[in-house]
């Protein structure tokens, strides 16, 4: 079953929003931290529900989304590799990570259609 346009359309809303993140200016690490598994809930919870009525494609997802977290971290970790290990977590890497996580939820269900 193809995805329909109108449901393509939320989840790039979804992508969208994801260049507007950012940690508040005093946040430490672990807000951070918190902040970056709240947002992942969030969109993951948000792809699930445009996701209903596609059992199969709702399926391989809850299957592959903890890989495709795991691989959207490591390259953003990868591109934000030459600042101090202190400085990593920040705003951009947020912004990063949730559109490198959206876009290749974007990629797992373009591969089902």
């Amino acid at each position: 079953m193809r995805i329909n346009e109108n449901e393509m359309q939320q989840i790039r809303a979804i992508l969208e929003q994801t260049t507007r993140l950012t940690f508040p200016f005093i946040a430490n690490k672990q807000k951070k931290e918190k902040m970056l598994r709240d947002e992942r809930y969030r969109i993951e919870n948000k792809i699930e529900k445009i996701l209903m009525e596609y059992t199969q494609m709702r399926k391989e997802f809850e299957e592959r989304k903890d890989e495709i977290w795991n691989s959207s971290v490591d390259i953003s970790v990868d591109k934000f590799k030459s600042l101090p290990d202190k400085l990593q977590l920040n705003s951009f890497y947020f912004q990063e990570v949730m559109h490198e996580y959206v876009e290749e939820i974007i990629n797992l269900l373009c591969e089902e259609e």
